[in-house]
């Protein structure tokens, strides 16, 4: 269960399931990625714009989640 997240839409929607390292994340997450500058308040400090929520499967996974969909 280790390195696995879910990416949820606002509705609920499974949108992915699997490993962060999945090429299959970008492509989700792309039409979701933010346009502005770094510090945007649009973007909320994720580097995305949009009503979804991206976690660990493992929720007592203490990692930033974001911080390793990013590099």
């Amino acid at each position: 269960m280790k390195n696995q997240i879910t990416i949820q839409d606002w509705a609920g929607n499974i949108l992915f399931n699997g490993d962060y390292k999945s090429k299959q994340v970008d492509s989700v997450l792309d039409a979701n990625r933010c346009k502005c500058e770094s510090g945007c308040k649009k973007c909320d400090e994720t580097g995305y714009i949009g009503d979804f929520e991206v976690y660990w499967q493992d929720r007592t996974d203490k990692r930033d989640v974001y911080e390793l969909i990013n590099y």
